[in-house]
């Protein structure tokens, strides 16, 4: 399985915990994926979907009121993130988006939730 995530963002501020670029929650606070600032750090974290994740920050900072593209590359058990256009990290993981128990367009059963939404 392979993905790719990339975006410009310009950060008003980097002392966030885990502000999103990109999201998709699941239960309570977790989901399958989540592409993030994490302070000054991008961070890529991927679920297995079974409640285990795998997540990676780079080593790089990325500067508050400053253009930067960033992006995640996601290919087999690895996971890539590239800061204007350079590779800053190499991790391991990426369990979840092609894994078959699934996920991608899951959400949360029983009162007040749904299995397998899709949109039309």
């Amino acid at each position: 399985t392979e993905y790719s995530v990339c975006a410009w963002i310009r950060p008003d501020r980097v002392d966030r915990w885990f502000a999103a670029i990109l999201a998709k929650y699941e239960v309570f606070q977790y989901g399958p994926y989540a592409f993030a600032l994490h302070y000054d750090r991008a961070n890529a974290w991927i679920s297995d979907g079974r409640a285990g994740y795998r997540d990676v920050n780079t080593r790089s900072a990325i500067g508050a009121a400053r253009w930067t593209h960033v992006a995640f590359i996601g290919r087999g058990e690895e996971m890539r993130i590239y800061i204007d256009g350079e590779l800053d990290v190499v991790g391991a993981g990426s369990p979840g988006l092609g894994d078959t128990r699934g996920t991608r367009g899951r959400q949360r059963s029983g009162p007040g939730g749904t299995d397998a939404r899709r949109p039309r």
